[in-house]
């Protein structure tokens, strides 16, 4: 009787371990195209540099860019950016939540056609008017989906690329210590179990410090480095390092700021941006 027990046991490991094999066989063509870094596409042409001594700043990324223009934030930077420097300023910005830093270096090339020009989404269009700096607010959905840190950083070197191609300046925002267990937990087990085989594949993990790492390693690999503005998350996220915890920089999820945070965050790119220009 034990002995059948114990046989038992070993056929539904066994079993489990085909039934995983199975998935990860039948998903290994879906687990390429979702977490693999976007083939590169060529910079288009942009306006030529505005003639005139207003500071363009273009804002671009997830639901971080996204709440900052439906929270009035940008209003808000321009008009902390005038007080900073003696030229008028123009915050120009459009996110798009849930996106990772592959489908958001793809919507840097979305068609021209009619309706893109009432395309939210569509930061092509933004790009084109030759704004002088270009913040990108991306990095987190690719934790919360447990995408690897080369799929991050290579899709990132990607918009990077193409930034500097168009003759703007990018400003690279480290991802900060977000709660990733919060946000890594919402999926129904089916997908826990998929993103779960995927992540043990391709090397995701839930540490935020390796995320940041990798990106200062790949500035530093690829020369990026010297061309672009890199603001630490520490900079402006006093929340954690504080001698008191300021909670209400983030919004209950955890993972989104609230307009505090969203002030701390702005006033710091300002500062940077006008001690750059």
């Amino acid at each position: 009787m034990k002995h059948l027990t114990i046989t038992r046991r070993w056929k539904r490991v066994g079993l489990s371990a085909l039934f995983l094999l199975v998935i990860a066989c039948l998903g290994y063509e879906r687990f390429q195209v979702a977490y693999g870094v976007s083939p590169e596409y060529p910079a288009y042409p942009v306006q030529p540099r505005h003639d005139d001594d207003t500071l363009r700043i273009a804002i671009i990324g997830d639901s971080w860019a996204e709440r900052h223009y439906h929270q009035h934030c940008d209003t808000i930077f321009d008009r902390w950016a005038r007080q900073m420097t003696d030229r008028p300023v123009k915050c120009l910005v459009r996110g798009h939540a849930g996106r990772t830093t592959k489908e958001i270096y793809q919507e840097m090339f979305k068609a021209q056609t009619p309706e893109a020009v009432h395309d939210v989404y569509c930061t092509q269009l933004l790009l084109e008017q030759h704004p002088d700096f270009c913040v990108v607010m991306a990095g987190i959905n690719d934790i919360g989906r447990q995408c690897p840190p080369g799929y991050y950083t290579g899709n990132y070197e990607r918009i990077l690329r193409t930034l500097l191609g168009c003759g703007i300046r990018p400003v690279v925002m480290e991802i900060p210590q977000i709660d990733v267990e919060r946000l890594t937990n919402w999926r129904k087990w089916y997908q826990q179990l998929y993103v779960g085989i995927a992540s043990f594949f391709l090397g995701a993990d839930k540490d935020v410090a390796l995320y940041q790492q990798a990106m200062r390693t790949m500035l530093e690999r690829t020369g990026l480095a010297d061309s672009v503005l890199y603001i630490a998350a520490s900079e402006w996220d006093v929340s954690h390092t504080g001698p008191v915890p300021i909670p209400a920089f983030y919004t209950p999820d955890g993972f989104h700021l609230t307009n505090l945070g969203y002030r701390s965050l702005d006033s710091c790119i300002v500062k940077r941006l006008t001690e750059w220009e």
